[in-house]
């Protein structure tokens, strides 16, 4: 993948994921006109970065198979916690699977990006971490202050410009989301709805 400044970078769309409205801010025109923007503004050669989730649901899989074909762009992603399908099965699709362990890094102006689906609360062995998988959750407790930037739909609402993460605020950051309160920490760890990465697990 050639990534650049003028990369288009998105998280969690979640297509065919119908009760993704109850749990966030979405309602059921948000993905419609997430889509239309992809549609309308990125081109066939434009680089494409999706940072995970690009689809759950039940019954998702056989409406997937024919849908994200037809999403413009030179698509690459990083597989989320949702994106259970082989890697031949989005690559028949157009789809480039890229970096290890849902992380990529990229050096910028002397910085060390870390583009990842989760948010790295363990490696911190970068400058900027350009990541998902919260929605507008916000970040479990003990997330340490440093410049996470979330590009997840409800983040962001439009399709953006890596440029626009980097340069612009065109993200949710650490320090303008919210933190879970402990209360509803103790009680997902004791239900079990916590990940291995301290995040909440999404649900059907």
């Amino acid at each position: 993948m050639k990534l650049s400044l003028d990369t288009w970078i998105m998280s969690d769309t979640h297509y065919f994921h119908d009760n993704i409205i109850k749990y966030t801010e979405r309602d059921d025109k948000s993905l419609p006109k997430f889509t239309a923007a992809w549609n309308s503004i990125i081109k066939d050669y434009d680089t494409v970065f999706h940072l995970g989730d690009i689809f759950m649901g039940k019954g998702s899989i056989q409406q997937a198979k024919n849908f994200i074909q037809t999403l413009p762009g030179d698509k690459y992603f990083l597989r989320g916690n949702h994106d259970h399908q082989p890697t031949e099965f989005f690559a028949h699709r157009g789809w480039t699977e890229i970096g290890e362990n849902s992380r990529l890094y990229w050096d910028w102006e002397g910085k060390r990006v870390l583009f990842s689906h989760y948010p790295d609360t363990k490696g911190l062995d970068w400058d900027i971490n350009i990541h998902g998988h919260i929605h507008d959750g916000g970040y479990a407790p003990g997330t340490p202050f440093l410049d996470y930037r979330n590009v997840s739909l409800e983040a962001v609402w439009r399709p953006v410009r890596l440029w626009e993460v980097l340069e612009g605020d065109m993200y949710q950051s650490r320090k303008d989301a919210l933190t879970w309160s402990m209360s509803k920490t103790y009680q997902m760890a004791a239900k079990g709805s916590l990940d291995e990465h301290f995040c909440e697990i999404e649900k059907y």
